[in-house]
């Protein structure tokens, strides 16, 4: 499955440090804005399908990291971690 941040250093060498640098801005939005009106909006602009909630996303977007994607459909939750489904 694609991401939207993968191989920093490859994504780099292809497409640019600001390219990398908007995907970075990009991710941290969607974590932020989560369920808020625009979040999932924003996330398929990216093309982003499904939205990973484990122990990295809470230390780089806070703690409350699963509850801002709360109402949207887990699919799956693995002893802490949890991927939400980007809703239509």
């Amino acid at each position: 499955m694609p991401t939207l941040i993968g191989w920093e250093s490859h994504a780099a060498h292809w497409r640019g440090a600001d390219a990398v640098a908007g995907r970075r801005r990009a991710a941290a939005r969607i974590y932020a804005l989560g369920t808020v009106p625009g979040g999932a909006a924003l996330a398929r602009a990216w093309g982003v399908t499904h939205v990973y909630a484990g122990r990295e996303e809470a230390r780089a977007y806070g703690t409350d990291v699963h509850g801002r994607f709360r109402g949207w459909l887990a699919v799956l939750e693995a002893h802490g971690p949890v991927v939400f489904a980007v809703p239509p």
